[in-house]
Order: C-alpha cells, then sequence, then structure tokens
C-alpha cells in the first residue's frame, strides 16, 4: 500500500494509462507508483467516463486537464454547503466564530496550532511552579 499523500503528478498520471492499457490491476499500479489501490481506482473512476464529446477512457493529459479544472472551480465551505450542520451551532456562536478566525473550521472547533498548543502548556507549568 502506498504512503504518499499528495496530488497525483502528470507522470503518475501518464504511468497510470501506461500501465493501465497493459492490462495491469488497480493494485499493481498502486503498487508501481507507490500509492494506495483506492487513489487509482479513484483517478481511473473520475476520469474515464464518458461525456457528449468523449467516449470515454482514461487519458493522462486529459485526467490532468480535468484535475486542474476542479481545482480553480474549487469547493464550497462545509458550513455553507450543508445546513443541517449550520444548524447545530446557534447563529451568534456561529457568526463570531467564523469572523474570529478566517472561516477556519480546525480553528472554530478550538483545534490548536502547535505554536499554540506549546505556548499553552508553557504557561500552564509556568503558574503550577
Amino acid at each position: 500500500m502506498g504512503k504518499r499523500y499528495g496530488q497525483l503528478t502528470m507522470e503518475e498520471r501518464v504511468e497510470i494509462y501506461r500501465l493501465h492499457a497493459d492490462g495491469r490491476s488497480q493494485r499493481a499500479i498502486g503498487a508501481c507508483l507507490g500509492r494506495s489501490p483506492a487513489t487509482i481506482s479513484r483517478e481511473l473512476g473520475r476520469n474515464s467516463l464518458p461525456t457528449k464529446v468523449w467516449e470515454g477512457g482514461y487519458e493522462a493529459v486529459r485526467a490532468q486537464a480535468l484535475t486542474d479544472r476542479r481545482r480553480q472551480r474549487g469547493r464550497p465551505h462545509k458550513l455553507t454547503a450543508s445546513p443541517e450542520l449550520r444548524a447545530t451551532l446557534p447563529p451568534h456562536r456561529l457568526d463570531a466564530c467564523v469572523q474570529r478566525y478566517n472561516n477556519t473550521p480546525r480553528k472554530c472547533l478550538r483545534f490548536l496550532t502547535p505554536n499554540e498548543a506549546f505556548a499553552y502548556a508553557a504557561s500552564t507549568v509556568a503558574l503550577q511552579t
């Protein structure tokens, strides 16, 4: 199983195309690239679908173009996209939290950065001594 978690590169997409055309399994392709078979499965499934102008099948250049287009388009913020999640927080608390932390969900949930955690630990140790 792979241990890399970044985006697929163009070179990796070319290799996926070549190995897939040779009839290799998704597990074998993943092993060759050091990626999870699930990553290969998602890549082939997401970028092989036929459209009105495309008969289907995986091609590396087209897959990279589709990925770039998706990346530019972006995704809506979780609280914007999910009214159910937004309803779980009182409006005044949600607005204050979002304004205070610049729309950072981890900050809204009170996660600490490493520097904040270290400063907090240092201050509690100083208070105890």
